[in-house]
């Protein structure tokens, strides 16, 4: 054979196993879409005491940045007195753990962002994409795996809807799959094929209707919106609100409409809870109140709420205007910091709203 013929072999060969490289890669690639965000997706450990031995709630987070991981805020949440895990323990894919302390909660995207107090594993930053359409493949990541094994479920995009975040509709805005999500895989990142994080799924609580139970069916809050939720925890960190010892949630339908007719403006936020060990638990303030104002200026909803409790100072009373049954009330409560378990309500609106002429306490005590 020619030195020629010899060459065209040798670059034959080395073709041949350049596209047996790439064949192996790629079909790697279609088995493993994930292994990108593998090293972001934790597991989250909480407990309800500072010391506590026995955990309360495992679930998933995403390192969504360095020293920050998001996950859903319900499960971390005790429905009976709306108390935070006060220990978190964020364990990484590659065993290593960290300490973690609550930064932000937005009850009503159910988001939480943990901030680690001290140094973990890094990762590396894996791609996001705001593109999934319905029929996309997609699937579900769940933490307390190893490298070699990610807890995983795959499915593909039932509907993806469009409506806006912080506005009506909200029940509207998730990513819809055909998916059953694996062990502890609330909070963790939701995957398309191409490696890409596109939602981080969690119980779609904004629904009353009996399509929340419905089995292989999972929810997913888009990517874009977690990052306006971290976006915004960095400006308005929860944690560092002062604390009135309340808890509250939007305003129903219903209470919007009774607050209408006896303010003439349907703006507000409901008291949900009252922790009678805290500065609320020394005045007449009760659950089924609605808060109008603090020291003159409109609580229109959750968000501007948020702003306002953290401009008020520690040590200071306040002035709360407040709307009990059809009369409007008004209460002077000391400004304290806020404790790390005191929680935010899990949002769950009344079923039905409130019948023409009820008020809004009425309404709650009918249920």
């Amino acid at each position: 054979m020619s030195k020629t013929g010899i060459r065209y072999r040798r670059h034959g060969h080395l073709v041949l196993f350049l596209l047996t490289l790439i064949g192996s890669a790629a079909q790697s690639w279609a088995l493993d879409p994930w292994s990108p965000v593998a090293p972001r997706v934790v597991l989250v450990t909480g407990y309800m005491e500072p010391e506590g031995q026995d955990p309360y709630v495992t679930a998933s987070g995403y390192l969504i940045e360095e020293g920050f991981v998001v996950s859903v805020n319900n499960v971390f949440t005790r429905p009976l007195d709306r108390r935070l895990c006060e220990q978190l323990l964020i364990r990484f894919e590659d065993g290593r753990e960290a300490q973690a302390a609550v930064h932000s909660v937005d009850p009503i995207l159910n988001l939480i962002v943990f901030k680690l107090t001290e140094p973990a594993p890094t990762a590396p930053v894996g791609a996001v994409s705001h593109d999934v359409r319905p029929g996309d493949k997609v699937w579900a990541l769940a933490g307390g795996g190893s490298p070699d094994s990610v807890p995983h479920t795959m499915g593909y995009v039932k509907a993806r809807h469009k409506q806006s975040v912080y506005g009506a509709g909200l029940g509207d805005m998730f990513i819809d799959s055909q998916l059953r999500l694996p062990p502890n895989g609330d909070g963790g990142p939701l995957v398309d094929a191409k490696g890409r994080v596109v939602g981080i799924n969690t119980p779609n609580i904004h629904r009353s209707d009996h399509i929340e139970g419905v089995p292989g069916e999972s929810h997913a809050l888009p990517i874009r919106v977690v990052a306006g939720f971290l976006k915004m925890a960095k400006a308005f960190p929860t944690a560092q609100q002062s604390w009135l010892g309340l808890a509250f949630r939007p305003l129903s339908p219903g209470e919007k409409k009774a607050a209408y007719q006896i303010l003439g403006q349907s703006a507000g936020v409901f008291v949900d809870y009252v922790w009678t060990d805290g500065p609320a638990g020394q005045t007449e303030i009760a659950a089924g109140d609605i808060l109008v104002s603090v020291n003159g200026k409109k609580t229109e909803h959750l968000h501007e709420l948020d702003r306002l409790l953290l401009e008020l100072p520690p040590g200071e009373p306040a002035e709360l205007a407040l709307l009990r049954g059809n009369r409007g009330v008004f209460e002077r409560v000391a400004v304290e910091r806020r404790p790390p378990w005191a929680g935010h309500v899990v949002w769950r609106l009344p079923q039905e709203p409130a019948s023409a002429g009820q008020g809004p306490r009425a309404d709650l005590e009918s249920k």
